[in-house]
Formats: structure tokens, sequence, C-alpha cells
């Protein structure tokens, strides 16, 4: 109702400008008597008290307004977006029409809930990821709290506007109903402060090993802390909720919820309940008065977000391992109502101010929003305009057509590359030929015949594009040096005791190989000598490469990945790993492109650690190599399946390729988006992207 008063407040208000503007501007002369002038003066006069009425009534309906009929109320959410590689922490603006995230990469960034796009890039703390993100009741700041550093930001205009600093690491930031206090945990403290003059007032000690959540009580006048430890050793750090006065300076109540495990929320119930949930599981339910427990509701799988509802009558329960969100009935004790994620994996969750919908992040990155089912929608709110069902603003994938086969092979052909800078292909197969292509007509330039029974494996250009080094699968274990402008072999490699099955060159001119006698080998490109033997792999590598600033060698075994030392030759870290797929990112020295049976893993791999930068969601994903600029990342299936083209700066899908009638061994991307199949029917598969994401 108030939204149609709004609208009709203002259509009267447009109305009466308009008559003023009709009446102000007679079209009588100055020479009509002084009755028709008095009449004038006199509607005008009738005319601008009008105006005057329908803007304070406009101004009255502007005040009474919910949030919900304020914002854009009509548009649709965003169903889902990118945010970061992992969301750690996420907060929802007061008008519901921004949610602000941070993660692993140390970022802070403000987004539009309606489109998914940037609106801001937070001022945080250097390197530091944000441990609590929170917006004050009004929506006028945003706090970011990284350590023991609370940054208040101003959401005008995204600046800091000042910092506060805490007496130990903060976890969580809650404030009153009236926005004029605010609860902060600071390690095994609680601390009051006021605002808008962000003054600490109060410190409270809780003698837990540390305080995960804090909460107002009921009443307003104490503060319920949860977390900590259940230690027998330690008879007065035996509880993981404890409440506090601020009046009387006294202890309420104090507790142990959960036994060996912390309590992750502890929060009063307006029916004399207090509800906990811990790392055991279980949503607990507790008499005030008594702190006898009550019922206990266990969850099937881990939930790492427990959200309550305004009306405490129902619990949101976000999966932390698959994809369902589960609606709880607090008084049946039981799950009434199922939802699904897209991508599963839920870290954060929030309502936005109407309740009719529900954000929630993921470990994955991404941001979904999900319609919250009308029998949990309070009434008040069903009974405004519905919002839209959110739409999915992630584009498609594209669906690339075959634009030309290249055919000269007589056998699988098992590895393609492209010369830096240009078109031009060069590939090498079960023929035992290396073989010289000009994809644009189609046409092979030269080829080579390897010795028979050496199957080529593998092969790999210099960076300046002149020289080429091809493995093969004979016994003799050897590796040949291949000179592009003379077409011609230059030099020949040998040390390993059977077939070489990877090979790749470094920055830095040296040539490294891999093989079935679970050895990598480092060569002087130059003039070939050996300089380098690493042994001590599990089994036989079939990929091998350095990092840019040449401090780790990677060789991909059957099942992980070994880290190398490229100086004593000693083997240290594994990950696990599948597939054929190993490559370093252009532009990025450390992060390198993996395989697992279910995802395609970029990580960062600093000195001889890993981190991980995004994990892109596949099936059985099997070869894998970046674009020139390390934009985009193309990957080839086992199975019969279209290979894809990835945003390598989200999981994104950017295109299929289609027409392949085989499976595709080995990958390639030139530089103006060229792409290359090597498929197990003896063809060459090309694809030409029309715009490089």
């Amino acid at each position: 109702m108030r939204h149609f008063l709004l609208v009709l407040v203002g259509v009267i208000a447009c109305g009466s400008v308009n008559l003023i503007q009709a009446q102000e501007l007679p079209t009588q002369p100055a020479s009509n008597s002084d009755q028709r002038l008095k009449k004038l003066s006199d509607d005008v006069e009738a005319a601008r008290k009008k105006l005057k009425r329908a803007r304070r009534a406009l101004q009255a309906a502007m005040k009474e307004a919910t949030p919900a009929q304020t914002e854009q109320a009509l548009l649709p959410y965003a169903q889902r977006f990118m945010a970061h590689r992992y969301i750690s922490q996420m907060a929802v603006s007061p008008l519901g029409d921004h949610v602000a995230t941070s993660g692993e990469d140390s970022l802070g960034i403000v987004w539009n809930l309606h489109t998914g796009q940037h609106v801001a890039k937070l001022e945080m703390t250097p390197g530091r990821p944000a441990n609590c993100l929170q917006y004050t009741p009004d929506g006028k700041w945003l706090l970011a709290a990284s350590a023991k550093t609370v940054r208040v930001i101003s959401t005008s205009n995204f600046k800091v506007d000042r910092e506060l600093e805490a007496g130990d690491v903060v976890n969580c930031i809650t404030f009153s109903e009236d926005g004029k206090r605010m609860l902060i945990s600071a390690g095994t403290a609680v601390e009051l402060w006021t605002l808008p003059t962000w003054t600490r007032v109060e410190t409270f000690e809780t003698r837990m090993q540390f305080v995960r959540s804090v909460r107002f009580t009921r009443d307003g006048n104490g503060a319920i802390a949860c977390g900590g430890f259940y230690n027998n050793a330690k008879p007065d750090n035996d509880h993981t909720v404890v409440a506090w006065d601020w009046t009387s300076k006294a202890i309420r109540y104090r507790f142990a919820a959960t036994r060996q495990t912390p309590t992750y929320l502890a929060m009063e119930l307006s029916n004399g309940e207090l509800l906990t949930y811990g790392g055991a599981h279980a949503i607990e339910c507790w008499d005030l008065k008594s702190l006898e427990k009550l019922s206990s509701i266990r969850s099937p799988t881990p939930v790492p977000v427990v959200l309550l509802m305004p009306d405490e009558k129902h619990a949101i329960l976000a999966s932390g391992t698959g994809t369902d969100i589960r609606f709880l009935s607090l008084t049946q004790r039981t799950t009434v109502h199922t939802l699904a994620m897209r991508n599963g994996n839920a870290m954060q969750l929030a309502l936005t101010p109407d309740q009719r919908h529900m954000v929630i992040g993921t470990q994955s990155g991404w941001i979904e929003v999900l319609a919250v089912p009308d029998e949990f929608v309070p009434a008040k709110f069903r009974e405004q305009p519905a919002r839209p069902q959110p739409r999915d603003v992630i584009p498609p994938p594209q669906e690339v057509p075959l634009a030309r086969i290249l055919e000269g092979h007589s056998g699988t052909v098992s590895a393609v590359a492209f010369l830096p800078g240009t078109n031009r292909l060069l590939s090498g197969g079960a023929d035992r030929k290396l073989v010289f292509w000009n994809p644009a007509t189609g046409k092979s330039l030269n080829e080579f015949a390897f010795e028979a029974g050496e199957v080529i494996n593998a092969l790999a250009l210099s960076e300046d594009g002149r020289l080429a080094i091809a493995c093969g699968s004979g016994e003799r274990g050897r590796l040949l040096t291949f000179d592009l402008d003379r077409w011609s072999p230059e030099r020949e490699l040998q040390g390993h005791a059977g077939p070489v099955l990877g090979v790749s060159w470094t920055h830095d001119g040296r040539i490294l190989s891999c093989g079935s006698d679970k050895t990598v080998r480092v060569f002087n490109g130059q003039t070939g000598e050996e300089t380098l033997k690493i042994e001590g792999l599990d089994s036989s590598a079939q990929k091998v490469a350095m990092a840019p600033d040449g401090e780790t060698i990677i060789a991909l075994c059957r099942e992980n990945l070994v880290f190398c030392d490229p100086r004593s030759g000693k083997t240290a870290m594994r990950v696990l790993a599948t597939g054929h797929c190993l490559a370093y990112q252009p532009g990025f020295p450390h992060n390198v492109l993996f395989a697992q049976p279910t995802n395609l893993h970029l990580s960062r791999t600093p000195k001889m650690a890993i981190g991980k930068v995004h994990d892109f969601p596949l099936k059985s994903p099997q070869y894998g190599a970046f674009s020139p600029d390390g934009k985009s990342i193309v990957v080839s299936f086992g199975a019969q399946i279209n290979p894809v083209l990835l945003d390598a700066t989200t999981p994104l899908e950017r295109c299929q390729f289609s027409g392949a009638s085989t499976a595709i061994n080995s990958m390639a991307v030139s530089h103006n988006g060229l792409v290359a199949g090597a498929g197990s029917d003896n063809r060459i598969y090309l694809w030409t992207v029309p715009k490089m994401p």
C-alpha cells in the first residue's frame, strides 16, 4: 500500500508543478481587469499550497517506507557471480543492494547484488585478509577487521574514515538494535564500544581460549560470547558460552555447550531459551534459567554456517561439503524444506533486509542468491510487490565451430605447439614424424622422421622460436634438438635409461626432461651437457617444468606433483595430481596449472609451498594450456568431450570447441586466438576464437 502511496504522491506533486507553470505564464495581455489578475493570483497561491502539502506527504511516506520499498525493490538480484578465489567474510548492506566480501587474496570488494558488478575496492590492511566484515545498522559505515585493527569505511565514498585498535585479534563485530553500541570480540575478551564517538567503554575477560562469536543479550544490557575449548586440565576454563551483564559487572551464566570442540554460535531467544551451535554439527536449545539441554538436532554433514531466521522458529543450515541448503524447524526439530546451491561448499550466509532472498558465499569464490520460499517470508514482506526471481548473469559458453582439420600424420598426434608470435604450428606423433604446418593453407611446410620405433611423446619450443626439442619412446632415452630455420637436427641429448615422456625449455635456455626411469634431467641448451639429475620420484614422470624464477622444478608423475630443488636435486613436497596437465601461467611466475579428478587447479607455488588461486570444477580434465597472455586456458578431456576455453581469472567457461570426432591429446593457443588440438584419430583440429576473453 505504501508503495502505491509513493507513486500517487509523486504524481500529485508533478501535476502541481505543471499547474504553476501554466498559470504563472498568463496568455492574457497586461491590460486585463484587476478582477482577472486577482483570480489568477489566488489560483497560483492555491497551487503552491497544494504542492507544499504534496511534498510533506511525500516526505512522510518516505520516512515510513521500509528499505525494501526505498531500494530498487523491483530489480532482480544476480543469481550468481564470481567474487574471490575463496570467500572468507561477507556482509549484505542494510538496503540489500550491495554485498561486501573478502577472501584469501586479502582483498575487500563491494559488489552490486543486482548486476554482480564490482562497485568499489576497499582499503584493507595490506597483506592481511579480513577477519570480519560488518555494516552499521544505518548503512553509513562498513567495518573491516584485520588482526587487531578495525577500519571504519564510509559507504558514501568507500574511503577509510578512521581506524580502531582492539586489544587482540578481532573475530566478530555486532551492533545493538539502535546502532548506538558495538561489541567486538578481541582474542579472549569482549569489548563494548559506543557510537558515533567510536569509544571503547568496557572490556570483559571471558577466560576462554578464544572468542568465536559475540552478541547482545535479549534485554540489550549484556553480551553473550562463545568459542573456547573444553579442557579437563583447566577447571576454570571449561566453558564455551558465557554471558556478562554490563550494568552489574557480573557473569549471568557460563557453561560448556560442547566438548572438545568450540561453540560457534550462541544467542538468546524470546521464549526463554538459548540456542547454540558447535563443532559437533549439532544445534542445541537450552533453558536459560536452569541451563539444562532441552533438545539437540544434529546435522548429517559439516555445516559451517547456521543462520537463525528473524521469526526464531526456523534456522537455515548451509552445507560446507555439498550443495544443500536446509530450513530447520526449531519446534518440530526437523528439516522442513531443502534448496540446492549451484556451486556448493558454503562459507558465508546472509538474508536480504526483506528476508525474501539469501546470499551465499562459497569456498570456490562464488556469490549465489537464492529465493527464500514464501512460507518462511514474514507476511508484511509478502504483501509488498514481489521482486523477480534472481537471474543468472553468467553468460553461457559460446560454441566455437571447427575451422579446419590438418591431415598428414599416419598415427596418433601426441603434441602440438605454436611458434611464438605466429600461427605456424609444429606437431609430433606416433608415426615418428615432426611436422611443420601453415594452418592458413592447411598444408605441411616440412617433415622430419625419427628413427624406427621412436614414437614422439612430447615437444617444446624455445622462447625465441628458433629451436625445438622432441623426445621419443625408444629405449635409448634420447632427446633431439631441432633447428627450425634450417629444418635439421642440431644435437642429440642422452642420459635417460628408458623412454622420455616430457620435455620443456626454461626461461634461461636450459632443457628439462623426464621419463619412465623416474628421473628428471637438466641439460645445457647450448652444449647439450647434462647438468643435473633428480632421482627419487614415485613413478615415471610425464611432464616437467621449472618456475620462471628458477627456484622450483615440478615433475608430474602418475598420481602427484613432485616439487624439486634445482640446486640440490632433492625432492620435497608432493601434491595429488592426475592427467597430463602441467603449465606455468605467463605473467605470474608462481602460478601453476594442474589437474585432479574433479577439478583443474591454478595454484601459487612460491618456495616449495602451495596456495590455491582458483579451482575450475571439471570432470576428468586431462590436458591444459595457457594462451600466451596468460588470461585464458584451453582444456581437453580424456573422453570424447568437447574441449573448452576458461577465463583464467574466474572459474568461467567462455567457449566450447565443437566438431572434434575423437579425444584431444594436447592443445595449444596462438597469440591471436587460433587453437589447435592433437587428435587420437591422426588429425589436428583447429578453431578460431573470435575474441579472446
